[in-house]
């Protein structure tokens, strides 16, 4: 046997080593920890496009990178300004709200832009343009492909700008694990997840820190009460969950999941809370429009119950890695151990 053949065999051997390990670690959690009921999947929600309007599923695959559905992953797309080669995201520039992506029924894994008063245009196989572009993504240098002149002339004329290019990321470059290390060392990761979850496999495209961001209807309800005459209103819109779970006893329960186990097979890790931005005090009521109101009424009427010492803006919601991918659906049971 040569070097390099030697070299794979290791390889291969170190991957059925990892696969078994972690298969039988999650036999000893499955059975050693009782799991009681918390509630059933209310929605599923998926953004292709970060920043732009996201749309319900009737059920999903969840893997290692998060939501995906007819081979489009959740916040694989992101809007760049080509001034300045960075992102461009709904909290500066709230227009973006009015980009409604739709999967295309006529072709697997590709996404229709829509808005209303617009034409909608077919997002290319970016792959097959190959049009590499490299961009500053929240202070982070990344790689991605350019989705063509076509997309961008029409972003631009919805938007009412010149700049806007749409980028793909074609493969989940970014590693859960080092978020996770970051937050574990300020203190925010939650006590929950043990020391068999330090670390994670997943990868994320354009997602902020998680493949799934989990919140339960009892959380929104409870805000709304806090919200009367200051908003009108908060909903799925302004958090951008990917799954809402109802049936829940008490708001902030989702604070306290370990490991959330689905019907249908998929088991997520509770990892750590969701750090919120000013992003959630837009006002969805007008329709296609968000709009930016006076002040910072949702994160302050957050504040005084939903901060933690740790962090410097309220927490709402939690971010999850992936343990174990499976399909999800609306109405199915949820446990939590």
């Amino acid at each position: 046997m040569t070097d390099s053949q030697q070299q794979r065999f290791a390889e291969l051997v170190g991957v059925a080593a990892c696969f078994v390990l972690k298969n039988l670690a999650w036999y000893y959690v499955s059975t050693r920890r009782a799991k009681s009921r918390v509630g059933q999947v209310q929605q599923i929600l998926i953004y292709p496009v970060k920043s732009c309007r996201g749309f319900a599923l009737p059920e999903a695959e969840i893997r290692d990178g998060g939501i995906c559905w007819r081979e489009v992953r959740d916040r694989s797309y992101l809007v760049l300004s080509s001034a300045d080669n960075k992102f461009v995201s709904l909290k500066v520039f709230p227009t973006l709200h009015q980009v409604q992506p739709a999967l295309d029924p006529d072709r697997l894994g590709r996404i229709l832009l829509t808005a209303d008063g617009h034409e909608s245009v077919p997002v290319p196989d970016p792959v097959r343009l190959n049009r590499p572009v490299t961009f500053d993504f929240k202070g982070e240098k990344h790689s991605g492909l350019d989705c063509g002149d076509e997309v961008a002339a029409w972003l631009n004329s919805v938007c009412n700008r010149q700049d806007l290019r749409l980028v793909y990321c074609p493969s989940n470059q970014r590693s859960v694990a080092d978020k996770m290390r970051a937050l574990d060392k300020q203190g925010g990761m939650l006590q929950v997840y043990d020391s068999l979850h330090e670390t994670s496999a997943n990868r994320i495209a354009f997602a902020d820190k998680a493949p799934i961001l989990m919140v339960s209807d009892k959380s929104f309800e409870a805000l709304n009460n806090r919200l009367t005459g200051k908003h009108p209103g908060v909903d799925w819109r302004n958090f951008r969950p990917n799954l809402v779970i109802s049936g829940v006893q008490q708001d902030r329960e989702e604070d306290n999941w370990g490991f959330v186990y689905f019907a249908g097979g998929c088991i997520l890790a509770a990892a750590f809370p969701c750090e919120r931005c000013i992003m959630v005090n837009l006002d969805y009521s007008a329709g296609d429009r968000a709009v930016a109101p006076s002040g910072n009424p949702v994160l302050t009427a957050l504040a005084p119950y939903r901060s933690g010492p740790k962090f410097k803006n309220p927490l709402f919601g939690v971010d999850c890695t992936v343990e174990m991918p499976g399909r999800v659906a609306i109405g199915e049971a949820t446990s939590d151990c």
